[in-house]
């Protein structure tokens, strides 16, 4: 029988919620208790390919297995010769994949993009989650060296956990040294970037004082943890120079004294865990999840309301009526007034059908997201006008409103894919899914079409 829907095993495939070199990562549900999970799910091409993604994917659920603690994920199963079912029957093929406890509130990224960077009390709570986590971890002998904001995800009740293990490894290693390297430069300690022997701790604790900078400033600290970087050879030299850098944040001396400590260039001179518990800044007072959960339950509230506006502001205007783009903004108006236009990739000009999302499509918050009352041709149009100051290269489809987008940033070259859905109620959601390049880029980029698009929900 032909089912619209794709199924792996006991699960059914609900959407896909990130992907990555090897894995992609899905929103699955099972189909005996309905109950929703993250899939990661490996295609293996080659029999070497397999045979290395195999010993990863095993490597990730030993780790899990031995760390049981609240703020690590919990794996729920794992398979490494599942059997793929896509929809429509279009075809059968075999995979390797991990399922997951299901953090609904995303990632760290998706946090700070909606509330801003954390205030001192806000991030003192989440560090002391991450601290806690990385310590069960350390204490079951295990390092997980590939520390970073995507992968410190939170669960419904807005509590930190650690995920993503497929590089982890023994503490000991070999000699009590480890050699590889990792693959994301900007929260690598120094004696992983230039490929010395390192012990797994330090470069944990390393990367958490990346992640911690992250959390109060929203900002990376540096590009990479090397003597040449323009930021971080002030941190190395212990110069006051670093904190001018970023003097568009505040930072309270004892936040500063702990970061310092963190991101030593030494690892001798780094911190230990114990060393930062016993941090006056880590000493300080904590705020809660309560604040957090009703500051954006507040603000899912206040975006449902600006959508269904501007819904009932466009069914209650002419046929001569759209969003028009004048004096640099965007509104609902007579179209004729519109001018200045500058645009990326053509819009349909006849309206184009549009998938009608799931109904637990929703289930996880991402910040890479737009709810619109703006109809698919208007709020494609001014994504359009804002992606061309970045000179982008667009890749449209004939049949939908899909868009493939390449940029060249000052740092990476970035990829992301456009995809929009219609929602009950007569409304739509945008959804952005990066694929390749520096997520801080991804993120600035999504946050001004965001920007644009709820102004002209507004207006």
């Amino acid at each position: 029988m032909t089912s619209s829907y794709s199924h792996l095993d006991d699960y059914i495939i609900i959407r896909t919620l990130g992907r990555g070199i090897t894995a992609k990562v899905k929103l699955v549900q099972n189909s005996k208790t309905q109950l929703l999970y993250a899939a990661k799910i490996i295609k293996t091409h080659t029999e070497a390919s397999s045979s290395r993604l195999r010993e990863a994917l095993l490597n990730e659920v030993n780790s899990l297995s031995r760390i049981q603690h609240p703020n690590v994920v919990t794996i729920v199963s794992a398979s490494t010769s599942g059997v793929y079912v896509k929809k429509n029957e279009g075809g059968i093929y075999e995979c390797m994949y991990i399922v997951e406890e299901l953090c609904i509130n995303g990632e760290l990224f998706d946090i700070i993009n909606r509330t801003g960077a954390f205030n001192e009390n806000v991030a003192r709570f989440y560090f002391h989650q991450l601290i806690a986590g990385l310590e069960c971890c350390h204490n079951s002998g295990i390092t997980h060296r590939d520390l970073k904001a995507e992968n410190i995800l939170f669960d419904p009740n807005f509590n930190l956990k650690i995920s993503d293990f497929g590089f982890s490894a023994s503490i000991l290693g070999r000699d009590g040294f480890l050699k590889t390297k990792g693959k994301n430069e900007l929260y690598m300690a120094p004696e992983m970037l230039t490929s010395q022997p390192y012990q797994g701790p330090g470069v944990d604790i390393f990367a958490a004082g990346v992640i911690l900078f992250i959390m109060t400033s929203k900002d990376p600290p540096f590009q990479r943890a090397v003597a040449s970087d323009p930021h971080y050879k002030h941190l190395i030299r212990k110069e006051q120079r670093f904190w001018q850098l970023h003097k568009k944040h505040q930072y309270s001396d004892e936040l500063k004294s702990l970061l310092e400590g963190m991101l030593a260039y030494n690892p001798i001179e780094r911190f230990t865990l114990l060393e930062i518990k016993c941090h006056p800044w880590f000493l300080g007072a904590c705020a809660d999840t309560q604040d957090i959960s009703q500051e954006l339950s507040e603000r899912r509230r206040h975006s449902l309301e600006v959508a269904e506006r501007a819904r009932d502001l466009r069914m209650k205007s002419g046929s001569g009526s759209g969003i028009v783009f004048n004096g640099s903004r965007f509104y609902r108006g007579d179209l004729s007034e519109s001018e200045g236009l500058s645009l990326s990739f053509t819009i349909p000009p006849d309206a184009l059908d549009v998938i009608k999302i799931p109904e637990n499509f929703n289930a996880v918050e991402k910040y890479s997201q737009i709810l619109t009352g703006l109809l698919p041709n208007e709020v494609m149009l001014i994504i359009s006008h804002t992606l061309a100051s970045y000179e982008p290269e667009c890749e449209t489809s004939q049949d939908s409103y899909d868009v493939k987008v390449s940029i060249i940033t000052e740092t990476d070259s970035l990829l992301f894919k456009i995809t929009l859905h219609e929602c009950p109620n007569d409304l739509y959601l945008v959804n952005f899914k990066q694929e390749e390049g520096n997520q801080f880029d991804f993120m600035s980029i999504i946050s001004t079409i965001v920007e644009n698009v709820e102004a002209a929900n507004e207006n």
